[in-house]
């Protein structure tokens, strides 16, 4: 498995303490991963409360009052993801293990994707909302509103390949779909801008080197099912 900057966590929402969910085996760093790995393993999971109570059952947290987000840095600047369940499964099937972070153009969910994505660029009031966005890259804003200047163009055409290009990179296939349902549903917006709060706030269970936490784990099992270890799903061998 490759490298990574996330890292899955959960906090408790009555203390805002936070735990680093351990992910692999390497031993350089067992709680960090690529975003389509954790991915996998949360859509795996029906919703957001049978994740918890794995967790909670094998012993990795010890309260269920969790919110459960991935956590990373960027130019030094703490930022968070949601969690996809397994209603978002198709995403699993955009990239592959030897390319983790760039998605196929020929891929047919990405192509579905596409399709919508254009479908929502295509509302004046969609392309202002994206423009206030944070989560979108500035190369992709200047990109879309060149190509919705200056429609039917070569000028146009080439930039309609630039934000197809953009959209490969599966972080930002990922923003920009939650992105839509940000756009959908306000109240939703609000919601995660409120959680992105309070997960500023918290602070880390256990300071480096985070493999000492392990100590805690006293269950023999692995963190997914049997099954989904053998579909090598996830890579933690049996806890000793």
């Amino acid at each position: 498995m490759n490298s990574g900057i996330y890292y899955l966590i959960a906090r408790n929402t009555e203390t805002n303490e936070k735990v680093m969910i351990e992910l692999t085996d390497r031993l350089e760093n067992r709680y960090c991963t690529k975003l389509s790995y954790i991915d996998k393993l949360t859509t795996q999971f029906t919703n957001k409360e049978q994740l918890i109570n794995r967790l909670y059952n094998n012993k990795y947290i010890s309260f269920k009052n969790a919110d459960i987000y991935i956590e990373y840095s960027q130019d030094g600047i703490k930022k968070f993801e949601e969690l996809l369940y397994k209603p978002s499964q198709n995403f699993t099937k955009l990239t592959t293990p030897e390319e983790e972070s760039t998605i196929d153009m020929n891929n047919s969910y990405f192509r579905k994707g596409l399709d919508t994505f254009f479908e929502y660029l295509n509302k004046r009031s969609f392309r202002s909302y994206i423009n206030n966005s944070k989560k979108i890259p500035k190369e992709l804003k200047t990109a879309i509103n060149i190509y919705y200047n200056n429609e039917y163009t070569r000028e146009a055409e080439d930039n309609k390949s630039e934000i197809i290009k953009h959209f490969q990179n599966y972080k930002v296939f990922r923003d920009f779909t939650f992105l839509i349902q940000e756009y959908l549903y306000p109240q939703y917006a609000e919601q995660v801008e409120k959680l992105n709060d309070k997960r500023f706030r918290n602070y880390v269970h256990k300071k480096e080197p985070y493999v000492e936490e392990v100590k805690e784990h006293e269950s023999d099992d692995e963190f997914l099912t049997e099954d989904d270890l053998n579909n090598n799903i996830y890579p933690y061998n049996m806890r000793k």
